[in-house]
């Protein structure tokens, strides 16, 4: 299955080793500064080794990247929840893993050990709710390009012959006329073909409006069919139907969009 969430590409992320450098840099001045304001001695390495957290970030997003897209294919509200118990979590997990590597590094190179459960409790009293911006700053920005990505909106176009779907960092065209049907998958619509299924950002609504003069038609509240891969209708026994199509995939036929269906189905046929 094909997910077309937002990735971030190698070109878009290159400034954000020279951006964490300088947060490094600028929180080693402010240690030097605070030092000098109190007094008190000032070691470059020691307090190069407690900035060693920001430096993770740049596995730890990309692990924290693959969670949301796994997370973003349910809807907005178990999204939001799962989202936000994921920043506690990975934030939680961001400072166990640096605390972990200040105790190696500090047992390696230097005359002191720094033990794991001291680093956890200066991290977590002094720095948590850095790291967690730091996460949530990332969500933000994942979100404003899925927002202005120029496919993430496709209700805009009259009529169309193909679309253009998101897979990752590339773009392929499914045309129409291979489309055997769509179903709703919120945040999107779940494009099924005969051979693939895709996964693209949009409603059954505004696709509808712009396909239902290419043999497309509304038979259930979540789901849309193409005319030309119906191959019979069934009858359920309770006012309902399934429509079988030609790989004989059985769709449910709402009573609500039977007759509408019917009708729509055999002035198909008969044009």
């Amino acid at each position: 299955m094909y997910n077309p969430s937002f990735r971030i590409a190698p070109n878009q992320i290159w400034w954000m080793p020279g951006l964490i450098a300088m947060i490094v840099l600028l929180a080693i001045t402010q240690d030097l500064i605070q030092a000098s304001m109190q007094g008190s001695g000032f070691y470059l390495s020691e307090s190069a080794l407690f900035k060693v957290g920001w430096i993770l970030f740049l596995p730890l997003l990309k692990v924290f990247r693959w969670i949301e897209l796994q997370l973003s294919r349910y809807n907005s509200i178990t999204y939001l929840i799962f989202i936000l118990f994921i920043l506690v979590i990975c934030s939680v997990f961001h400072i166990t893993i640096t605390a972990i590597v200040v105790h190696l590094i500090s047992w390696m190179f230097f005359t002191h050990t720094y033990a794991i459960t001291q680093v956890i409790r200066y991290f977590w009293s002094a720095e948590f709710y850095l790291i967690f911006l730091g996460y949530f700053v990332t969500l933000c920005f994942v979100y404003l390009k899925k927002t202005s990505h120029p496919y993430a909106n496709i209700e805009k176009a009259d009529s169309i012959t193909s679309l253009l779907v998101p897979v990752g960092k590339d773009l392929i065209t499914i045309p129409v006329g291979e489309i055997l049907f769509l179903m709703a998958d919120r945040p999107y619509v779940s494009i099924h073909t005969l051979d693939s299924r895709y996964l693209y950002k949009a409603t059954l609504s505004g696709l509808l409006k712009r396909l239902d003069e290419k043999g497309f038609v509304r038979i259930h509240r979540s789901t849309i069919v193409s005319m030309h891969f119906v191959r019979k209708i069934v009858s359920r026994q309770n006012g309902d139907y399934n429509v079988i199509l030609q790989d004989d995939t059985q769709l449910r036929l709402s009573r609500s969009y039977a007759q509408g269906f019917k009708s729509s189905w055999q002035n198909f046929y008969s044009t």
